[in-house]
C-alpha cells in the first residue's frame, strides 16, 4: 500500500510539473498561433479606443488652454505615449497585411506565432494606457491656473481718429460681426496708411464699452468652439482675409474730398480766415493725397504755419514726387506705405505689371487687356506659349496688386494707379520726350505728343523695349522711320492718336506687339514686313480696307480690329493665310462686309468660312449682320467668344465680359451657332421664332450657362419640356441670372418633372410682361435679387436680398394667401414695391432686421406700413394721407409687439421721440394730401412716438401739392437734423418756406439745397426776426421756377456763406436780389454763377457782388433784360452772355480794358459789336457766337497776335448779317484752331476777307466747313 501510494504520489507530482513546465507553456505558444485572428481583432478594437481617448484628452487640453490653464506634465507624457503606441500599432498592422498577401495560400506558423504575440503585447500596453488617460476627464485635472495675474486686453483709443463715411460703414459692419455668434474671424483690409489699425483700436474700445467680451473666460478658442472670442485681423491684402477663413471681410476705403479737407485743415491749422492763395494750394495738395490719411497727416503737420511760398514749393515737389525734400516730412511719409506694399510683392512678373501701370498718367483708366499684350511682347512670362495663358497670369498679378491696394478698381476690365506713388515705381513717364544721355538706360518710356511740333529724329535708346506715345486726337503727330531708328531693341510699341507714315517701323526687327489705337494711316502695307510681329491692334482707328500685305504676318497670333467703324473690306483669303492666329476681334465694325453666295467676283471680300481654316483659332469677338452668314456655315469650335448676330445696328453695343457669350437678335435660323451653344455661358435671344422650348428643341443641356436672357421669343411656352422625354439632369444647373421679357406665350419654366439641379444656383431673376405664366418658379436659397414687372406670380423665395416688384396688379400679399410671394424676411436688405393695386401688406417683410432700403410707390391698399428702426433709406411715393398716418415702427432690438397707431391715444399721452440711427435718406414723392412732413408719428409699443432721424443726410420731397410746411415750428425741439447734407424739394406749390428760423441754426452740415417748381415759395427760411443762421457748409444752391421768391437774403443772415461754390437760379419771375451788399466779403469760394430767365433781376447792390467776385471762374447770364452793366472779373474762365436785350457793345459788359487773360470758354449773343484791339483773350479756347442777328464783323481793327492764340473751336450760328468770318488781321493769328462750325448765316459772302492770306491749316478748316455749312451761296 505504501509503495503504491508513493508511486502514485510520485506520478502525480511529475505529471503536475510536466503540465506546468511543459504542457502549459507549449499550449500558450500554440494559442498565439491558434488565436491569431482573435488577437489581431482585439488589437484593432483597442486601437480604436485609444484613438478616441486621445481625441477626448486633446479636447480637454485645448479647452484648458483656452481658459489660460497650464497643462500638467503627466498629461503631456500620456499624449506622447499615445502617439508612440499608435505609430507602433500602425507599423504592426502594415506588417500583418503584407504577410497576409504573401502567405495567404500557404500559412507560415512561425510568422503567425510571432505577429500574434506582438499583437497581444500591444493590446495589453493600450489597456494600461487607457486606464491612465481615463483618470483625466475634466479640464481641472489636465491643467492648473498659473499664479501670475490674468492678462487683460487693452484697447488704445486714438485721439487722432477722424470719422469718415468709409470708416463708419466699416465700423458698423465689424460691430455687427462681433455680435454675431456665427462669426469668429473678421478681416479688415485696405491700402497701407488708410487707417486700419486706428479703426481696429476704436472697434476694440467700443467693444469694451458694449461689454461684448467676458475677459475672464475669453481665451483663444478655435474651430467650431468660438463663442465669446473674436479675432480681428488687419491687412493690406484681401487674399490674407480669404486664406485665414475670415467669415466677415470688410474693406476700409479712403477719405472723400470733404473728409480729407477736414483732417488736413486740422493738422495744418487752417481756419476760415486762411489766405485764399494757401487755400487753393491746399486743395491741390489734398487732391494729390487721394484720401490717404498717412499722406494727409504728415503733409498737413509739416506745412502748419508756413508761408504761401513754402506751400507752393511743397505742392511743386509733391507734384514732381519729391516729398522727402519737404521740410519736416520725415521718413514716415506717404510713400513708405506704397513702397512697403510694393516690396512685399512676390514675383518679378507682378512687380513689372505694376511698373507698366506706372507709365500711365494720373487718373488714367488702364485697360487690362493692353497689359496682357505688352506682357506678351516683352516676354514677361518665359516658357508660356499661349496668349490666353499669359492673360491668366496677368489677371492673377492684377488681383494681387488690387488686393495689396497698389491698384484701384474703376470701370469694368480697367484699373488705375493711386496718385501717391514714388519715382522708384516708374520706368519713365514724362511730359516731353527726354533728350539727354541720362535716359538711355531706360527699358520703357511713355510720353505725350501734344506739346511737340514734330517727333525728334536721331534719338538713340539702345535698351528701350517698350514705348508708349499718347496724343489727344486734336493734332495727330506724324511718325517716321527716323524717329524709331535708334530703338532697335523695341519689342512692344503703343501709339495712340497718331498719324502713321509709310515706313516708320523698318528698323524694328524684334517687335512683337504693335498697338495703333485711334490712329490714321497714309499707308500701312509696310506692316507686312514685320515678320516677328505676333500681336497687332488697330482698335478704333480710321481704316477702310485691310491691306493684303497683312496676310504675310506668318507669326501673327492676335489681330484686333475692334470699333474700326469705317472698315468695309478684308481681301479674299487674307484671314486664312494667318495660320497661327489664336485670337481675332471684330466687334464694332459696323460697315464690315463678308462674302456670301450672292457676292460677285469683283468684290473679293473675305468669307466667314475662312475662320474654319484657322487651326489654332480659339478666341473670336464678332458683330455680324445675319445676311452675311453663308448657307450651311457653322462657327468653329471656340473656347472663348463674344458673338452678336443682329440686323438692327442702332442697338447700343457693349462687349460682354463673360468669356463665352452669344447674342442673337431677329434671325430665322440659329444653326450656324450650334457648336457655340455647347459651351455658351451667356446667352441672349430676342425675337427668335420657331422654338417652343430650349430643351429638347436645341438638343443641348446648357449645363455651363450662367446667364440667360429671352425677349419676345413668340411661341416659346417653357424652357424645358420634360413631359414626353427625359432631359439631362444638369440642365440649367449653373444658371445664376435669368431675365424673361415680353414672353407672351411662356406658361412655365419647366413642363414635367424638373431636372435634379434645375436653377439651384439662381441669384438674379427678372420677369417682365409674362402674364401667361401660371406655374410656380422653383427658387433656390441663393436668390439675391428679384424684379417682377406686370406679372402674376405664385412663388416661394428663399434667402432673398433684393426684392423689386412692379405693376403686379393681382398680387395681394407677400407671405400668405392667394397670389402670394413667400419670402423669408431675415435676409432682405432692399425692398422696392410699385403699382401693385391689390397689395395690402408688407408687414412681415418691412421690419426684417437686415432691411436697409424700403421704397413704396402707388400701392393704394397697403396699410399699415411697418419699418425697421435700422432702416437706412426710406422712399414713399404716391401715398395717401391715411397711409402716412398709419406709419408703424418695429424696434428689432427690443422685439416689441407691433401695433397700429391709436389715433385717440395721441391726445392723452405726450409724444416722445424715437431715434432711427441708421436712417440717412427720406424720400417722399407724389403724396398729394400731405400737409406737413415733420413730425412723423409712428406706432411703437402701446403708444405712438415721434420719428427722430438724427443721422438723416438726404431729404427729398417731390410732387406734394398740398404740402404747407416741412417742419411744424412747435415740434422743432424733438427733431434732430444736424447731419442733414442735402435737401431737394420739387413741385410743392403750397409750400411758403422751407424751414423756420429756429431749425435753420441746426443745419450746420447742409451742403446742397435744390428747390424747383415751388410756385408759392416766398422765402427759404422763415425769418420772423433777425438772427444769425449758420450755414457754413452750404456749397450749392439751385433754384428754379419759384415765382414768388424775391430774394435769397434769408440764407445770409449770418453774413457769410464761406463754403458756397455754385449758385444757379432759373426762371424766377419776381426775383430781384440774391444777397445783400453786406455779403461782399462773405462769399470767398463762389466760383460758378448761372442766372437765366430772371426778368426782374437788376445789377446793383448785392447782385453786383455776385457778378463781380474775384473768385468767380464761370459766369452764365441769359435773358436778364434789367441787368445793368457790370465789370467782369479778369479770372473768368467760362463766360456766357445770351439774349442781352438792347446791348450794343461787348465793352459795356467786359469792363475796363476788356482784358480777361484767364477766359477759356466764351458764348455770347445779342450784341452788335464784339472784339476790337483792346480785347486780350489769350487763354480763350472755345468761342460760340449765336443769334447775333445784327452782327456784321467779329473782329474789328488791328488784333494782336497773342490775343486769340489758343482758340481751338469756333461756332457761329444764326448770324444773318455777318459778311465774313475772319478779318484781315486775325486770319493769320489762329494757329491752334481745329474745329469750325457755321450755320444759318444768310449774308455770309466768304469765310476770309478778300485778298487776305492765312495759314495752310486754316484753309483746310475753311474748306471742310464750306462743305457742311447751311448758308446762302
Amino acid at each position: 500500500m505504501g509503495y503504491e501510494f508513493c508511486e502514485s504520489s510520485l506520478a502525480n507530482s511529475v505529471g503536475t510539473r510536466v503540465v506546468d513546465n511543459v504542457v502549459k507553456p507549449v499550449g500558450r505558444q500554440l494559442d498565439y498561433v491558434r488565436r491569431f485572428h482573435d488577437n489581431v481583432e482585439k488589437l484593432v478594437e483597442k486601437k480604436g479606443e485609444l484613438v478616441r481617448a486621445r481625441t477626448r484628452l486633446r479636447h480637454e487640453t485645448d479647452f484648458a488652454e483656452r481658459q489660460l490653464l497650464h497643462i500638467e506634465d503627466d498629461v503631456r507624457d500620456l499624449q506622447t505615449k499615445a502617439v508612440e503606441i499608435l505609430s507602433n500599432v500602425e507599423t504592426l498592422e502594415m506588417e500583418i497585411q503584407q504577410n497576409k498577401r504573401c502567405l495567404n495560400w500557404c500559412p507560415n506558423w512561425s510568422w503567425r506565432y510571432r505577429l500574434s504575440k506582438k499583437a497581444m503585447k500591444k493590446t495589453l500596453d493600450i489597456s494600461e494606457l487607457l486606464e491612465k488617460i481615463n483618470k483625466f476627464g475634466q479640464p481641472g485635472r489636465v491643467g492648473y491656473r498659473a499664479p501670475s495675474t490674468l492678462p487683460t486686453i487693452e484697447f488704445l483709443c486714438s485721439k487722432e481718429f477722424v470719422v469718415s463715411e468709409s470708416s463708419k460703414i466699416a465700423f458698423h459692419q465689424i460691430i455687427e460681426a462681433l455680435q454675431d455668434d456665427n462669426i469668429s474671424m473678421i478681416g479688415l483690409w485696405g491700402m497701407g496708411g488708410v487707417g486700419k489699425t486706428t479703426l481696429a483700436r476704436e472697434v476694440g474700445n467700443q467693444a469694451e464699452k458694449l461689454n461684448l467680451f467676458n475677459k475672464e473666460k475669453i481665451g483663444i478658442p478655435t474651430g467650431e468652439d468660438h463663442k465669446g472670442c473674436k479675432v480681428l485681423l488687419t491687412t493690406r491684402r484681401q487674399q490674407v482675409c480669404l486664406a485665414t477663413d475670415c467669415q466677415k471681410v470688410v474693406q476700409l476705403g479712403c477719405l472723400d474730398g470733404d473728409e480729407a479737407w477736414t483732417l488736413f485743415a486740422m493738422k495744418a491749422s487752417l481756419n476760415g480766415s486762411v489766405d485764399d492763395a494757401i487755400r487753393k494750394v491746399a486743395t491741390k495738395i489734398i487732391r494729390k493725397c487721394q484720401g490717404l490719411p498717412i499722406a494727409i497727416v504728415p503733409l498737413g503737420s509739416a506745412l502748419k504755419g508756413k508761408s504761401c511760398h513754402e506751400w507752393k514749393t511743397a505742392y511743386r515737389r509733391l507734384k514732381d514726387r519729391r516729398l522727402t525734400e519737404i521740410e519736416d516730412v520725415n521718413e514716415e511719409n506717404a510713400y513708405l506705405c506704397l513702397e512697403a506694399s510694393f516690396d512685399y510683392l512676390k514675383g518679378m512678373e507682378t512687380k513689372t505689371c505694376f511698373l507698366l501701370c506706372s507709365l500711365y498718367p494720373e487718373d488714367h483708366e488702364i485697360y487690362v487687356e493692353d497689359l496682357v499684350r505688352y506682357a506678351w511682347g516683352l516676354e514677361l512670362y518665359k516658357g508660356i506659349n499661349s496668349i490666353e495663358k499669359v492673360r491668366s497670369e496677368v489677371l492673377a498679378s492684377i488681383e494681387i496688386l488690387k488686393n495689396s491696394c497698389l491698384l484701384l478698381d474703376c470701370e469694368e476690365r480697367h484699373v488705375k494707379m493711386h496718385d501717391v506713388r514714388g519715382e522708384e515705381f516708374s520706368f519713365a513717364s514724362v511730359g516731353t520726350l527726354p533728350m539727354d544721355e541720362s535716359f538711355k538706360h531706360f527699358m520703357a518710356i511713355a510720353f505725350n505728343t501734344d506739346q511737340l511740333g514734330e517727333l525728334p529724329k536721331g534719338l538713340v535708346f539702345p535698351n528701350l523695349k517698350f514705348l508708349l506715345l499718347r496724343g489727344t486726337g486734336k493734332d495727330r503727330m506724324e511718325t517716321s522711320s527716323e524717329f524709331f531708328e535708334g530703338m532697335k531693341a523695341l519689342k512692344a510699341c503703343a501709339l495712340d492718336h497718331q498719324l502713321i507714315s509709310r515706313v516708320p517701323f523698318q528698323f524694328q526687327i524684334n517687335l512683337k506687339t504693335l498697338n495703333l489705337r485711334y490712329s490714321r494711316f497714309s499707308d500701312i502695307s509696310m506692316i507686312g514686313k514685320l515678320k516677328t510681329l505676333e500681336i497687332f491692334s488697330l482698335s478704333e482707328s480710321r481704316i477702310s480696307e485691310l491691306p493684303n500685305e497683312i496676310g504675310d504676318l506668318e507669326n501673327l497670333r492676335l489681330l484686333e480690329l475692334s470699333n474700326c467703324k469705317e472698315l468695309r473690306r478684308i481681301p479674299y483669303r487674307l484671314i486664312q493665310r494667318l495660320s497661327n492666329l489664336e485670337e481675332l476681334y471684330f466687334h464694332g465694325c459696323w460697315s464690315m462686309k463678308w462674302a456670301t453666295e450672292n457676292t460677285t467676283e469683283n468684290e473679293c471680300y473675305s468669307s466667314l468660312s475662312e475662320l474654319n481654316l484657322l487651326p489654332k483659332l480659339g478666341v473670336l469677338s464678332l458683330d455680324l449682320d445675319p445676311q452675311h452668314l453663308p448657307d450651311g456655315f457653322v462657327f468653329p469650335k471656340l473656347w472663348k467668344f463674344d458673338v452678336w448676330i443682329r440686323s438692327n445696328w442702332w442697338t447700343s453695343f457693349k462687349p460682354c465680359p463673360i468669356s463665352r457669350s452669344l447674342r442673337i437678335i431677329d434671325i430665322k435660323s440659329i444653326d450656324a451657332c450650334k457648336q457655340l451653344f455647347e459651351d455658351v455661358e451667356s446667352l441672349d435671344l430676342k425675337t427668335v421664332q420657331g422654338y417652343p422650348n430650349l430643351i429638347p428643341s436645341l438638343e443641348l443641356e446648357f449645363s455651363k450657362l450662367t446667364s440667360l436672357g429671352l425677349d419676345s421669343c413668340d411661341g416659346m411656352k417653357c424652357l424645358i419640356d420634360a413631359s414626353k422625354q427625359q432631359v439631362p439632369t444638369t440642365a440649367f444647373s449653373n444658371l445664376r441670372s435669368l431675365s424673361l421679357a415680353s414672353m407672351l406665350a411662356l406658361e412655365e419654366l419647366c413642363n414635367g418633372p424638373q431636372p435634379q439641379g434645375f436653377l439651384q444656383k439662381l441669384e438674379t431673376l427678372s420677369l417682365q410682361d409674362c402674364n401667361e405664366m401660371i406655374g410656380a418658379i422653383p427658387i433656390s436659397q441663393n436668390l439675391e435679387a428679384l424684379q417682377v414687372h406686370q406679372c402674376a406670380a405664385n412663388n416661394s423665395l428663399g434667402q432673398l436680398q433684393s426684392l423689386d416688384i412692379r405693376r403686379c396688379s393681382q398680387l395681394e400679399e407677400i407671405i400668405q394667401g392667394t397670389e402670394v410671394l413667400n419670402i423669408s424676411p431675415q435676409s432682405l436688405r432692399k425692398i422696392r414695391v410699385s403699382e401693385c393695386n391689390k397689395l395690402t401688406s408688407l408687414s412681415s417683410l418691412s421690419h426684417g432686421h437686415r432691411l436697409q432700403e424700403l421704397s413704396v410707390d402707388d400701392c393704394p391698399r397697403l396699410t399699415p406700413l411697418i419699418i425697421s428702426a435700422k432702416i437706412q433709406k426710406l422712399e414713399l411715393r404716391r401715398m395717401t394721407s391715411e397711409q402716412l398716418s398709419n406709419l408703424d415702427i418695429c424696434n428689432c432690438e427690443e422685439e416689441e409687439q407691433i401695433t397700429e397707431k391709436d389715433q385717440t391715444s395721441s391726445h392723452d399721452h405726450q409724444l416722445q421721440p424715437i431715434c432711427f440711427p441708421n436712417l440717412t435718406l427720406i424720400s417722399i414723392f407724389n403724396c398729394e394730401n400731405l400737409n406737413c412732413l415733420f413730425p412723423i408719428t409712428v406706432a411703437h409699443g402701446s403708444f405712438p412716438k415721434l420719428l427722430n432721424a438724427s443721422n438723416l443726410q438726404t431729404l427729398e420731397i417731390r410732387n406734394c401739392s398740398q404740402l404747407e410746411e416741412i417742419i411744424q415750428d412747435p415740434q422743432v425741439s424733438n427733431i434732430g437734423l444736424q447731419c442733414l447734407r442735402e435737401i431737394k424739394v420739387e413741385n410743392c406749390n403750397n409750400l411758403r418756406y422751407l424751414f423756420p428760423m429756429s431749425i435753420a441754426n441746426s443745419l450746420q452740415g447742409l451742403r446742397t439745397l435744390q428747390i424747383s417748381r415751388c410756385f408759392g415759395l416766398e422765402e427759404i427760411i422763415k425769418a420772423k426776426e433777425a438772427a444769425n443762421v449758420c450755414l457754413h457748409s452750404l456749397m450749392e444752391v439751385f433754384v428754379r421756377e419759384c415765382n414768388k421768391l424775391t430774394s435769397l437774403a434769408s440764407l445770409s443772415h449770418g453774413h457769410i456763406l464761406k463754403s458756397l461754390k455754385n449758385l444757379e437760379i432759373y426762371d424766377c419771375l419776381q426775383l430781384e436780389d440774391t444777397f445783400p451788399i453786406s455779403m461782399a466779403q462773405g462769399l470767398p469760394l463762389l466760383n460758378e454763377v448761372v442766372l437765366e430767365n430772371l426778368p426782374q433781376f437788376k445789377g446793383r447792390g448785392g447782385n453786383e457782388v455776385v457778378l463781380t467776385l474775384s473768385s468767380l471762374q464761370k459766369l452764365k447770364v441769359v435773358n436778364c433784360p434789367e441787368l445793368t452793366p457790370f465789370i467782369i472779373s479778369a479770372k473768368i474762365k467760362e463766360l456766357t452772355l445770351l439774349m442781352m436785350k438792347g446791348r450794343k457793345k461787348m465793352s459795356n459788359m467786359m469792363g475796363r480794358g476788356g482784358s480777361s487773360v484767364s477766359t477759356e470758354y466764351l458764348k455770347i449773343s445779342n450784341f452788335k459789336e464784339l472784339f476790337d484791339s483792346s480785347y486780350n483773350l489769350s487763354s480763350l479756347k472755345f468761342l460760340s457766337l449765336m443769334e447775333l442777328t445784327e452782327l456784321q464783323v467779329i473782329w474789328n481793327g488791328p488784333i494782336q497776335a497773342v490775343n486769340f492764340q489758343n482758340l481751338t473751336e469756333l461756332n457761329v450760328g444764326n448770324c444773318r448779317s455777318l459778311r465774313y468770318i475772319f478779318s484781315p488781321t486775325i486770319a493769320q493769328y489762329l494757329p491752334r484752331l481745329s474745329e469750325l462750325h457755321i450755320s444759318d448765316c444768310e449774308d455770309l459772302e466768304q469765310f476770309i476777307d478778300k485778298d487776305q492770306t492765312s495759314s495752310q491749316h486754316l484753309m483746310k478748316l475753311v474748306q471742310h466747313a464750306a462743305n457742311s455749312t447751311a448758308c446762302r451761296p
